[in-house]
């Protein structure tokens, strides 16, 4: 039987307070690996809503209209996406415009 990957309580609150949205990066930063956040959606758990961002199904504990919750959500989405985003766009770009390996690109 596969191990339950456990998911840190900061990062629940965190999800709770973002209509259960998290970023990857918000992930590794609560000390999640890759392969523990690959293995909660691979079990379903979690789900990717784009790239870079997931569904952890955490809820906000609002006892709203479903409605305001889709309107919350969608205004939470889009600044973790462009945080999930901007990092390897950034990445992109610099190593296109200098011509390095991508792996040789920083950030300055």
């Amino acid at each position: 039987m596969p191990r339950q990957t456990v998911v840190p309580p900061s990062l629940c609150r965190l999800a709770a307070r973002q209509e259960g949205l998290v970023g990857v990066a918000q992930c590794r930063e609560h000390g999640m690996t890759d392969r523990q956040v690959g293995a909660l959606v691979r079990q379903g758990r979690w789900r990717r809503v784009m790239l870079g961002v997931l569904d952890t199904g955490i809820p906000s504990g609002r006892d709203d209209d479903p409605f305001d919750r889709r309107r919350r959500r969608g205004a939470i989405l889009g600044p973790v996406a462009f945080r999930a985003l901007s990092r390897r766009a950034w990445r992109r770009w610099c190593c296109t415009v200098s011509r390095v390996r991508p792996g040789r690109c920083s950030r300055r």
